[in-house]
């Protein structure tokens, strides 16, 4: 998530650099590349924009997250209801596999939403 994010986020920048220089023809490799970032703008300059994706990252886990609790709420208030129908007084404890569904359940919301 968000520490992937930071600690990847200054290779996307030098990329990003050295996509750009190549159309100026300098080719001064990842290591000439950062070199280059440091001595112009110091460590600050590896993060410019990381803002963005870090918002980007709190939408994302965030859906995933809501999706999943909501879902097994509705899960264990269906399962709670039947249980009632049939007389089992005791609350429904989930399972693994209401989970994993909670879990596919908001993987697929967020997919629809952020990845389409």
């Amino acid at each position: 998530g968000m520490a992937s994010t930071i600690a990847c986020y200054p290779m996307d920048v030098l990329r990003v650099k050295m996509q750009s220089s190549a159309l100026v023809s300098n080719n001064s490799g990842v290591i000439g590349t950062a070199r280059e970032v440091l001595q112009s703008g110091g460590i600050r300059a590896l993060y410019t924009g990381l803002a963005v994706p870090l918002a980007a990252q709190a939408v994302y886990k965030s859906t995933v997250f809501t999706v999943n609790n909501l879902t097994e709420q509705l899960i264990k208030e269906w399962k709670d209801g039947e249980n009632h129908k049939r007389g089992i007084p005791e609350p429904y404890a989930l399972t693994s596999f209401d989970h994993f569904i909670s879990g596919c359940t908001g993987g697929a919301v967020n997919a629809a939403l952020f990845v389409t």
